[in-house]
């Protein structure tokens, strides 16, 4: 099952919430923001190589708009 969330901007859940996150669907795991002018995402059926992108870009998802 999917598992979806939201958060506003400059909020982001902490690293264990993701990770555990993860752990509850193995399934692959994707990330989508909006950088004030348009939307991105990434995805990839491997957990780990998504929330190590999201690790590796953990600062400046937290200072989006």
């Amino acid at each position: 099952m999917c598992v979806i969330v939201t958060a506003p901007a400059g909020s982001l859940p902490t690293i264990t919430q993701l990770a555990l996150m993860s752990e509850t669907n193995p399934d692959g795991a994707g990330i989508a923001w909006h950088d004030g002018h348009q939307l991105h995402r990434y995805r990839n059926a491997d957990n780990h190589k998504t929330l190590g992108f999201i690790i590796s870009n953990y600062q400046a998802f937290s200072t989006l708009p």
